[in-house]
């Protein structure tokens, strides 16, 4: 029993680091913001820049933070375009940005232009905080999701995430575990957000648990650590309704 009391837990503390992607080019507004509402109050919204005036306003005094995607969804290397999206992404009153890596660039070993296209896009982006998607299950190999990770922290990013979701891409425990012995030899004030690939509860906790154990209990809020995942939501609502059953 106390297992299962320590799993509701777990499983009430991961509503509150839930992402939601809405990556339409149409949405209602009113009805996303209803369907969050019976979820519980998740961290953030991931949308695209002209759905963010709409979602604050269905939202009212108390919106998950809402998070423009911009070089999406191939991360092209095109700073001058990147650049203007971010502009008007910060234009409409997101309250975080996440920028797509041009991962194709560092494949063709262009590491250091890399890091000056994320220089800019640190500089450009001011105050706003700036998630870096890395796309480590298009990269695949170890060599490179670490050295996107570092070019990630090297350059200011305030969050590093393992993928934008699309293509449902791979991502594995072990490329977790890559990004974060990075992120706790440069600068463990970054944090990682996980998409993750089951979708469910049992993966979500692993990655959790591996979170905890290098970076503490503390360490673990909205601000350091996210989840994403199409099935995932589902997954804990149905494991917190058998709980409200008992």
């Amino acid at each position: 029993m106390e297992a299962e009391t320590l799993k509701i837990k777990v499983a009430q503390k991961m509503i509150g680091l839930i992402d939601l992607p809405y990556l339409f080019l149409n949405l209602d507004a009113q009805k996303v913001a209803q369907e969050v509402t019976t979820i519980g109050p998740i961290a953030s919204i991931t949308t695209f820049a002209q759905h963010v005036a709409p979602l604050r306003e269905a939202f009212g005094d108390n919106p998950p933070t809402l998070s423009c995607i911009i070089n999406y969804p191939n991360g092209p290397f095109n700073t001058y375009n990147a650049t203007q999206e971010m502009k008007q992404a910060i234009e409409a009153g997101t309250d975080e940005i996440d920028l797509v890596f041009p991962y194709q660039a560092l494949v063709n070993r262009q590491a250091g232009l890399c890091l000056k296209f994320l220089n800019t896009m640190r500089e450009t982006a001011g105050d706003t905080p700036l998630k870096l998607t890395i796309e480590a299950g298009i990269l695949q190999d170890a060599k490179w999701i670490r050295k996107a990770t570092e070019l990630a922290v090297r350059s200011g990013m305030n969050v590093v995430k393992t993928a934008s979701g699309r293509n449902r891409q791979q991502i594995t425990l072990t490329m977790v575990q890559m990004m974060l012995t990075v992120i706790e030899d440069m600068n463990p004030e970054t944090g990682i957000h996980i998409v993750t690939t089951n979708n469910n509860f049992t993966e979500a906790s692993q990655y959790l648990e591996e979170v905890i154990s290098r970076l503490g209990t503390s360490w673990v809020d909205a601000s350091h650590f996210r989840l994403s995942g199409p099935n995932l939501v589902s997954s804990i609502s149905e494991l917190l309704a058998k709980d409200h059953a008992i």
